[in-house]
Protein backbone atom coordinates (compact mmCIF):
# COMPACT_ATOMS: atom_id res chain seq x y z
CA UNK A 1 0.00 0.00 0.00
CA UNK A 2 3.22 2.47 0.67
CA UNK A 3 4.28 1.63 -2.32
CA UNK A 4 1.08 2.71 -4.64
CA UNK A 5 0.63 5.87 -2.58
CA UNK A 6 4.42 6.86 -3.62
CA UNK A 7 3.40 5.98 -6.82
CA UNK A 8 0.50 8.10 -7.23
CA UNK A 9 2.50 11.26 -5.39
CA UNK A 10 5.04 10.33 -8.41
CA UNK A 11 2.36 10.42 -10.66
CA UNK A 12 0.05 13.44 -9.75
CA UNK A 13 1.53 15.32 -6.99
CA UNK A 14 1.51 15.88 -3.28
CA UNK A 15 -1.45 18.16 -3.46
CA UNK A 16 -3.75 16.23 -5.93
CA UNK A 17 -3.29 13.17 -3.85
CA UNK A 18 -3.89 15.10 -0.53
CA UNK A 19 -6.71 17.20 -2.03
CA UNK A 20 -8.79 13.76 -3.40
CA UNK A 21 -7.93 11.89 -0.28
CA UNK A 22 -9.82 15.06 2.01
CA UNK A 23 -12.39 14.98 -0.54
CA UNK A 24 -12.90 11.18 0.09
CA UNK A 25 -13.07 11.06 4.11
CA UNK A 26 -15.37 14.54 3.66
CA UNK A 27 -17.80 12.19 1.45
CA UNK A 28 -17.54 9.33 3.92
CA UNK A 29 -17.81 11.67 7.28
CA UNK A 30 -20.72 13.60 5.53
CA UNK A 31 -22.43 10.21 4.98
CA UNK A 32 -22.25 9.08 8.66
CA UNK A 33 -22.96 12.26 10.06
CA UNK A 34 -26.65 12.39 8.04
CA UNK A 35 -26.77 8.68 9.18
CA UNK A 36 -26.61 9.56 13.11
CA UNK A 37 -28.78 10.55 15.33
CA UNK A 38 -27.15 13.84 16.53
CA UNK A 39 -28.90 16.98 15.56
CA UNK A 40 -26.19 19.12 15.58
CA UNK A 41 -24.30 16.84 12.99
CA UNK A 42 -27.27 17.29 10.48
CA UNK A 43 -27.66 20.60 9.87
Amino acid sequence: MVTELASWVETYGTASVLAVGGAFIGVLFGFFAQRSRFACARR
